[in-house]
């Protein structure tokens, strides 16, 4: 039997600021903050990491979040951890914001370009390809 799962395994443990390609409108809600292209995760906001997830008997199955690295927190996270944070706060306040989920995608792809992350093209291309749509 396979089970697919979403565990917010992550949590924001400090503010996370991101300058956006795009402007959105000004708003201050529980889990983030934006104003212009200032974008803000505060500590209460959590994140699955990069999914799908599959429980199944031999284990998990699924997107792995990439290799360790260290953030300038001191705190040691994905390497993938800033981009997936911010695609999946973007998609869920996607209607507050009153932006389109390709936006979403597009932010994280940006995201992920500043990584060195091996595999960076390949997971901004899953995104786009198995994301929600609008």
């Amino acid at each position: 039997m396979v089970s697919k799962f979403k565990v917010k395994k992550y949590r924001a443990d400090s503010y996370l600021n991101y300058i956006l390609e795009s402007p959105l409108p000004t708003i201050d809600a529980e889990k983030f903050q934006s104003e212009s292209r200032l974008f803000t995760i505060k500590p209460v906001a959590c994140s699955d990491g990069c999914s799908p997830k599959y429980r199944t008997r031999f284990g998990l199955i699924g997107i792995p979040d990439g290799p360790l690295t260290t953030l300038a927190s001191g705190r040691i996270v994905p390497v993938t951890f800033l981009s997936f944070f911010l695609h999946d706060v973007l998609l869920e306040a996607r209607e507050e914001l009153g932006i389109p989920a390709m936006q979403c995608h597009r932010e994280f792809e940006l995201e992920i370009m500043r990584t060195d992350f091996r595999f960076k093209k390949a997971y901004s291309k899953g995104v786009y390809l198995f994301g929600p749509k609008d």
